[in-house]
């Protein structure tokens, strides 16, 4: 269930996601928030379908691995919302029902499109929580995939690392210390950093030290690279001029960047039908053109660094 939670976790991302929802705030509730409109239409919940319930409710018990737990083929409304939990599941400062809290005010105080199913997911999603919290569910369940170290930090770094030609890993032994051990109730993952005699293991120190720096190196050279910057900062401004925020965001509205049967490789062709329509014709246009073309702007940053008590006032070019 944890891998599927993996496979599953950010399938709630709207085309070029990352940038649209988290380098940009304004355009889009992030993917992973509890009152993201997308949950309501890819995890569902009781009384409300969605393609994800349909396919786990619907497949043969037959293609569910051996040591599989016969009391989840008999009850797939269990397994979906513990998966489903799993993927949503998050701390905060003060603990997941504050998290909670915090997703049905923002989805009340907003009026987002659909509000009242928004919050009708959470409050089924913390039902399940409170029935199955330390029983069915532990959060080391949720750190595998969603962690500072996790399987998902495991995997972005080494792909894309090698899809952008960058010459660095990491040792997969880290792999062998990971422990899971009781913390205040639950369960939780951690990193044995000492051996059976109680001595400190410096080299998973190191690595753990070489895959933050692996991160940081990757966020640079890849993530914030100016190239990538200046695609970023022009798909952002077409999205800004055709104000293509929907009205709604049902399944029985699919024009629209929320529509979950919406990918990458469509949106450009999208941009470009709405360009051609919008009363900015012209600029918005040029820019969907111009991405098309991979024929991006130069670019000119003014921004403040904080260096202890002092600003320091910097341009890049």
């Amino acid at each position: 269930m944890v891998a599927w939670a993996a496979l599953l976790h950010d399938i709630t991302h709207i085309p070029i996601g990352h940038t649209l929802e988290d380098e940009y705030d304004g355009l889009y509730t992030k993917h992973d928030a509890l009152n993201s409109p997308r949950h309501i239409y890819l995890w569902g919940y009781e009384g409300q379908r969605s393609n994800i319930r349909d396919v786990l409710i619907n497949i043969k018990d037959s293609l569910f691995p051996p040591y599989f737990p016969e009391n989840f083929l008999s009850d797939r409304k269990k397994l979906i919302d513990l998966i489903h939990l799993i993927v949503l599941y998050r701390e905060g400062e003060k603990g997941f029902e504050a998290e909670l809290d915090k997703a049905r005010r923002k989805a009340s105080e907003l009026l987002e499109p659909n509000h009242e199913k928004i919050i009708t997911h959470i409050e089924y999603l913390e039902a399940f929580w409170n029935q199955y919290k330390g029983i069915l569910f532990h959060p080391f369940m949720t750190d595998l995939i969603s962690n500072t170290i996790c399987a998902d930090l495991l995997d972005y770094l080494k792909r894309d690392a090698y899809y952008t030609g960058l010459d660095i890993s990491y040792d997969p032994r880290i792999l062998k210390s990971f422990i899971v051990k009781p913390e205040n109730g639950f369960i939780r993952v951690a990193l044995k950093i000492r051996d059976n005699k109680g001595v400190k293991r410096i080299d998973i120190v190191s690595d753990v030290i070489n895959l933050v720096k692996m991160r940081h190196d990757i966020a640079l050279k890849v993530y914030y690279h100016k190239t990538k910057s200046s695609a970023s900062a022009m798909l952002v401004r077409a999205m800004q001029l055709l104000d293509n925020r929907p009205k709604d965001i049902s399944q029985e509205e699919p024009d629209s960047v929320l529509d979950y049967q919406m990918g990458n490789a469509r949106l450009l062709s999208w941009l470009r039908d709405k360009a051609a329509t919008n009363h900015q014709k012209q600029e918005s246009m040029e820019l969907v053109e111009a991405l098309g073309k991979k024929n991006f702007t130069k670019l000119w940053l003014v921004f403040l660094m904080p260096i202890g008590n002092k600003k320091i006032h910097q341009k890049t070019h």
